[in-house]
């Protein structure tokens, strides 16, 4: 980095034994979540900046963190070190959640027109031929009771994966640190309102599972624990299939998408979400209308402010807030 023009060289050097001995305190260390390092990125002499996508944060191996607790809020030390990622705004962290990440990336990468999610009339919409989908194989026992309390009270829901609703199952936990999978139904005991389905699904196949979540008017999209500042990307897969979701999550979502474009599912009070969906499907005019709102919250404020990852977005002011933290300007 050019420490008097405040320039960053495109070029990107790896962080390894070898090269960290090259390494100045006008460098510039870039380190996501999960991502493996040789050296203990403490020995570092420049700014770190940590991309922590997930709601809980840099792996155990990259620093002391807490003997590897899910720590959200965890700030790494070093008075130049910083984070972007679920924890609130202080002094070396900026609030963002991961579903905006996950945007930019599909957006940067062609699989995505910013105008989908940022402009009320490109909002895509779904063929209203099924009811709903969920689709996960990862065991959470209140997503699986959701499942099953929307299938028994209002009508039948497609499932993909292992998960059913079967959540009396309980099943046993892995040997390994894998995640916990769900248990189907067999056949002969699984509810008639509950149907699977086949086919290329998963995180591999987006684009197929796009169109498969596109044929449906819900889509059951519930995180794998209410985090803090942590919104992943199961709600925009929602909203770029043209579905409504049914969300649940932390109550952070409220401040980036619009309540009257999605369905909460409040665990404390779940007839509420189940109210919801049924009038909406008993009541076409009432599901048009929240099809047809805005998926943001506040149109440019919240695009300024959670998407602006360059200055051809919202004047670049989330880049802008990340730069100035860091030094950069």
């Amino acid at each position: 980095m050019d420490s008097n023009t405040k320039k960053v060289d495109v070029s990107a050097t790896a962080l390894t034994e070898r090269t960290i001995s090259d390494a100045t305190s006008d460098d510039l260390l870039i380190m996501h979540s999960h991502q493996y390092c040789e050296v203990a990125v403490d020995q570092f002499p420049g700014i770190q900046l940590h991309i922590n996508a997930e709601y809980y944060d840099i792996h155990p191996a990259h620093l002391d963190n807490i003997e590897g607790k899910l720590t959200w809020d965890y700030l790494p030390p070093g008075d130049k070190t910083y984070v972007i990622g679920p924890h609130m705004d202080t002094s070396r962290s900026i609030q963002v959640p991961y579903v905006s990440m996950r945007l930019w990336f599909l957006h940067t990468t062609g699989q995505v027109e910013l105008r989908k999610v940022f402009d009320p009339f490109y909002r895509p919409k779904n063929t209203k031929e099924n009811f709903m989908l969920y689709m996960n194989s990862h065991y959470i026992e209140y997503r699986e009771r959701a499942a099953r309390m929307i299938a028994e009270e209002i009508g039948t829901i497609h499932v993909g994966g292992k998960c059913q609703g079967y959540y009396e199952a309980n099943p046993a936990q892995p040997a390994d640190d894998s995640a916990i999978q769900c248990v189907p139904f067999e056949d002969s005991q699984r509810p008639p309102s509950i149907q699977p389905i086949s086919g290329e699904l998963g995180t591999d196949h987006m684009n197929h599972n796009r169109d498969l979540f596109s044929q449906y008017r819900y889509a059951l999209v519930m995180e794998n624990s209410d985090s803090p500042g942590y919104i992943s990307e199961k709600i925009l897969a929602a909203f770029l299939s043209g579905t409504v979701p049914i969300y649940f999550g932390s109550r952070f979502v409220f401040e980036i998408f619009n309540p009257k474009a999605f369905i909460f599912f409040d665990l404390d009070v779940p007839h509420q979400a189940l109210s919801q969906i049924r009038f909406c499907e008993q009541n076409p005019d009432e599901y048009r209308k929240m099809l047809n709102e805005p998926i943001l919250l506040n149109g440019e404020e919240t695009i300024d402010k959670y998407f602006s990852w360059d200055d051809s977005v919202g004047n670049g002011n989330l880049k802008a807030r990340i730069r100035h933290m860091v030094g950069l300007s």
